[in-house]
């Protein structure tokens, strides 16, 4: 990894980063100014009840804030095991601040390290389109910049979910497992095993993307039993470990605490609703659900409304009827757009990906991204996991689309010098790109300021 420069950065690439960071600060800006006064008090207090009465952007959970207050493990330990770890060390950085100020700064601690992932997010599609998928400098700027403005992409980058943590880990996997493909290589075992443990460590359906690209690369040889071993069993073991002791030692206690707590409430009061909305206000104890597999799939939501409306339609432009709602809170599950011309917006998103992916189609870095895709749509539309709200999750394969656009970029400049009319034809493209990028930014930002100074 060394030799990629994975958190090197040039002066150029710094340069070319300035107006996506433009557009994600303004986004931050939103972010903590979304009830501001009530995120930020600090002192032994109850987080769980400042947070999540008021905490409402779609399905995303303020989970990371929690783990900032007060440290303890919120997420579902057998789908997340690493994520509580990842943030020990800035939940004791802010537990310091707020002995010293009486302010909790979590809002600020996420902005500060969302906005650097967004920043190696940006840096990483970047190198992947100019150095793996190889276009023009100008195209490869054009499509990663192009991608925050997508809107479930900007979410991603500022609210107090694991969503931007997975991003930048899959946009890594991706640009080393494409670097290594280029040059002829495969991952080592121990690049893989590590990207495998924290890609699987963040969400546990991750660790399938790090094991398909480690496939393209190595082929036949990651079937090997040594290197399957290393690479993917005991990183499992490990995982499912440190998931079982943090189920048995952090939030069975935990649980035990509030059950004993709430039992001597129940002497005191004297009403049972009262006991009602406290029992309301605790976090879920969040058992073995991974393997709860009627929690999570989906039989009954239609599949093509789903993937119009909000695999495709919602992920990349927001939907103005039943903004940023929850739908576990009342969000319909299908919203549609109030206007024909929003539908052609997003399908020429699609229309660009699938034009890459045709012109991509004989590439072998393609293919893997394709069964990233694949993958995702087994997923969700197969198996219908989260399939109700598939939004949420657009950081997991969203940059898929930039990737496969990308290769349509390739194929114009690799005949522009052909003829007048594929200069023209790649010119037209990029100007279209450029329309539809501003758009987007104007379209997406506006409604997302607007829902969270409006809160």
């Amino acid at each position: 990894m060394k030799k990629l420069r994975i958190f090197r950065f040039s002066k150029q690439e710094l340069l070319l980063s300035f107006p996506t960071l433009v557009m994600l600060l303004v986004a931050q800006a939103f972010m903590l100014c979304y009830h501001f006064e009530r995120f930020t008090r600090g002192g032994n207090l109850g987080f769980w009840s400042i947070f999540a009465p008021k905490f409402t952007i779609s399905g995303f959970d303020p989970y990371i804030y929690l783990t900032l207050s007060r440290w303890d493990v919120y997420y579902a330990v057998y789908r997340h095991p690493l994520l509580a770890y990842f943030w020990y060390p800035f939940a004791q950085l802010n537990h310091w601040l707020m002995a010293q100020t009486e302010v909790n700064y979590a809002i600020f601690i996420v902005a500060a390290v969302h906005t650097v992932l967004a920043f190696y997010v940006f840096l990483y599609l970047f190198r992947i389109l100019k150095d793996v998928v190889r276009v023009a400098t100008i195209d490869a700027w054009l499509l990663a910049f192009g991608f925050f403005s997508l809107g479930y992409i900007l979410l991603t980058a500022i609210v107090p979910d694991h969503f931007c943590l997975s991003l930048y880990l899959l946009l890594l996997t991706l640009y080393v497992a494409g670097s290594k493909l280029r040059g002829g290589h495969f991952m080592s075992v121990a690049q893989t095993a590590l990207l495998y443990l924290l890609t699987a460590g963040t969400t546990l359906s991750n660790g399938v993307y790090t094991f398909l690209a480690q496939l393209f690369c190595a082929r036949r040889q990651t079937l090997r039993w040594r290197r399957l071993l290393l690479s993917f069993v005991i990183p499992t073991f490990v995982l499912f470990g440190l998931s079982y002791y943090q189920q048995e030692h952090i939030v069975k206690p935990r649980i035990e605490r509030q059950q004993r707590a709430l039992e001597k409430k129940k002497k005191k009061e004297k009403k049972a609703v009262a006991l009602q909305k406290q029992t309301k206000k605790l976090p879920e104890a969040h058992p073995l659900d991974v393997f709860n597999l009627a929690m999570w799939l989906d039989t009954s939501t239609s599949r093509t409304a789903s993937f119009v409306e909000n695999f495709i339609g919602e992920s990349v432009w927001l939907h103005t009827d039943h903004l940023l709602e929850d739908q576990v809170k009342g969000r319909p599950v299908i919203v549609g757009y109030q206007k024909g011309w929003e539908y052609v917006v997003i399908g020429l998103i699609l229309l660009l990906a699938v034009a890459g992916f045709y012109c991509g189609r004989h590439d072998r870095f393609m293919w893997l991204c394709g069964s990233w895709l694949a993958f995702t749509l087994l997923l969700h539309f197969v198996l219908g996991f989260a399939l109700k709200e598939v939004y949420i999750m657009a950081a997991h394969w969203l940059f898929l689309l930039p990737v496969m656009t990308a290769f349509l970029f390739r194929c114009l400049h690799e005949r522009h010098t052909q003829s007048v009319r594929m200069r023209r034809a790649l010119t037209g493209l990029r100007l279209l790109v450029f329309v539809l990028i501003i758009l987007f930014y104007g379209h997406n930002l506006n409604l997302i300021g607007s829902y969270l100074l409006g809160h």
